[in-house]
């Protein structure tokens, strides 16, 4: 009896053994792969779409908060749909945003450079690098004061101390110069990314090198002017650049994520243009307050770029029904300056909405006023 029951425990033990062995070969997830084993192009292409993600949730429908939308409304280039801040935003508001600065940004960057070093892969680290830094300036930018070294170190760390805006803003000018130092040792045989969402056209590692150098240059040059009144030595550093020459001077040359022309299996269109342009109609307002500075402000059609930021889809706003202008015989807020539109913008057909306005929404999606062919793709106002 004793030797039959050590045998089947002897057995139980080395049955476990050999099943624990086995789960062992089923433990590495291949949707999530070890950094030994990842593809330096795909890590590339998630931070570019992470980076592009940050502003305007590319491929979406506009669906997420990001720093575009909150900046748009902040400045009544669209309007925002409630009475207070508190009411319209909250901690969440910033989630998206966060998430794809430091999940999809800092901790992939920081994964990719030690593998790509190990190849030489000097396009691939110098673009990692520069949306990085771009990354960490736009946070200090719209939030202060961020987590940025002690950041991204995972359970070793989880409540990294937020560092002051420039000890986050000079990190920031050392990996523009280790990015620009990296471009500059590309070769006619450096390997060139699988995919580049921004300079698309330059095709030769040189080129492509190039295209990144002077992107980073410029960005440089952009946050020095930034800091020009906080620091005596932008002055010099500024100088030295437009010395130096190599800026984005051309439309060619400009830093743009390139969107397509697909709105199914991938939607790749810009997400303003999907969030304007659908079958049911705009679902989102150009700010009345907005489109009365760029068109009537300064002289009823003087700017002749409204007809690239605007596409009017109806002729005449005092032809609505008052189901649709729901505000029009509301008072005037006192608060308004004398010929400011309020409630809706009554000259030449442009209708958006007013800054706060809480109100319910009418069926006037094919009213709206849209973005035009800048900056979304949509149309050209040709009356």
């Amino acid at each position: 009896m004793k030797k039959s029951n050590i045998f089947l425990l002897v057995m139980t033990i080395l049955t476990i053994s050999v099943a624990c062995n086995k789960m062992d070969d089923k433990l590495t997830d291949p949707n999530f792969p070890a950094p030994e084993t990842a593809d330096v192009d795909l890590y590339l292409n998630f931070v570019q779409l992470a980076f592009a993600d940050i502003y305007g949730n590319a491929g979406q429908q506009d669906a997420l908060p990001n720093l575009n939308e909150n900046g748009l409304e902040l400045t009544r280039m669209e309007y925002l749909a409630s009475r207070t801040y508190l009411d319209a935003y909250s901690p969440t508001t910033v989630d998206n945003t966060w998430r794809n600065a430091y999940q999809g940004i800092f901790k992939n960057v920081n994964a990719l450079i030690p593998i790509a070093q190990n190849s030489n892969r000097y396009l691939h680290i110098g673009m990692a690098q520069m949306l990085k830094a771009f990354t960490a300036s736009i946070l200090v930018d719209f939030y202060g004061d961020v987590p940025y070294s002690e950041a991204n170190t995972g359970i070793a760390n989880t409540n990294p101390k937020a560092d002051p805006g420039k000890v986050v803003y000079d990190s920031v000018f050392q990996l523009l110069d280790s990015a620009i130092a990296n471009f500059n040792r590309v070769t006619t045989l450096t390997a060139v990314p699988s995919n580049d969402l921004f300079y698309v056209a330059s095709t030769s590692p040189t080129a492509k090198a190039a295209s990144w150098r002077r992107a980073a240059k410029t960005i440089k040059l952009k946050l020095l002017n930034q800091i020009r009144l906080v620091d005596n030595t932008a002055k010099t550093k500024i100088n030295a650049l437009l010395a130096d020459g190599e800026l984005i001077n051309t439309d060619a040359q400009a830093f743009v994520f390139r969107y397509s022309q697909k709105s199914l299996n991938p939607n790749s269109r810009h997400p303003k243009y999907s969030s304007f342009y659908t079958n049911g109609g705009a679902t989102d307002y150009v700010g009345n307050y907005f489109m009365w500075a760029v068109y009537e402000e300064k002289g009823v059609d003087l700017d002749p770029r409204w007809r690239y930021y605007f596409y009017r889809q109806i002729g005449n706003t005092t032809t609505l029904p008052v189901t649709t202008l729901e505000c029009a015989n509301s008072p005037i807020p006192a608060h308004y300056p004398p010929g400011t539109p309020f409630c809706v913008a009554n000259f030449a057909g442009f209708y958006g909405r007013d800054h706060g306005n809480d109100r319910g929404i009418p069926p006037d999606g094919f009213q709206r006023t849209l973005y035009g062919i800048y900056p979304v793709g949509g149309k050209f106002d040709n009356d």
